[in-house]
């Protein structure tokens, strides 16, 4: 799905903005102009009423990419995808119109722990992480990672690095670059639309209302929510 459309679905019963439909078919025009030039000309001059050749206009350029945008856009992807893939594996048992998203607004103390320690391995390295970070970080046997703590550590640790390898220091913030709750929370209607389900519930991983729930509940942090459907009662 083209990005328009992914935007025209998530207006839902409201018109697209105007400005922006504009703005992304003349980008859109510019890019293709060197591949399609006949094309491009006649959308730039019929279709967007510009002056002039597309050949003659300046080729885009890209503004920088603010973190909490690429988390925005990640989240609600990932949970759209992981619910469609739950749904067609448990369409055959049972009902699948409801599901629950659990989300988590703050890290976890042993999170903050971690993140302060990629932040200082970061900064002594130039804004990078060397290549042995991970025996580094084992090596300092700081009090935080315990062996309860340390397969999801070591993930958690291997996701924060490869997010600031590619968008900078904003990954090892210690506060969370968006709020999934309110995020997920705002569109719901839009996620259950393009999920395929009826009813989104968006949940923090501190809610009781489903016990069983405690796998899902576990996997979840800032940024990474999970999904998981309501139990079936007899």
């Amino acid at each position: 799905m083209c990005i328009r459309d992914r935007y025209k679905l998530a207006c839902e019963s409201n018109n697209m903005h105007a400005d922006l439909v504009r703005r992304y078919t003349t980008t859109i025009t510019l890019l293709m102009q060197p591949l399609a030039p006949h094309v491009s000309e006649h959308i730039w001059t019929e279709v967007l009423g510009e002056k002039g050749s597309v050949v003659n206009a300046p080729f885009p350029t890209a503004d920088p990419i603010e973190y909490s945008m690429h988390v925005a856009s990640r989240v609600i992807a990932d949970v759209c995808k992981e619910i469609r893939i739950q749904a067609q594996k448990n369409a055959k048992k049972r009902n699948v119109d409801e599901i629950c998203v659990y989300v988590a607004t703050t890290f976890l103390p042993w999170q903050m722990s971690a993140l302060e320690t990629l932040k200082r391995i970061y900064a002594a390295n130039g804004n990078s992480f060397p290549a042995d970070t991970t025996k580094q970080v084992q090596a300092a046997k700081e009090s935080w990672l315990t062996k309860e703590v340390m397969p999801d550590a070591m993930a958690f640790m291997a996701f924060i690095r490869q997010n600031a390898e590619k968008y900078g220091e904003d990954a090892i913030g210690s506060t969370p670059s968006i709020d999934d709750a309110d995020l997920l929370s705002s569109i719901a209607e839009y996620v259950a639309k393009t999920s395929g389900v009826q009813k989104v519930h968006v949940l923090t991983r501190e809610d009781e209302t489903y016990p069983e729930h405690k796998s899902a509940k576990s996997k979840v942090r800032p940024g990474e929510p999970s999904v998981a459907f309501p139990p079936v009662r007899k």
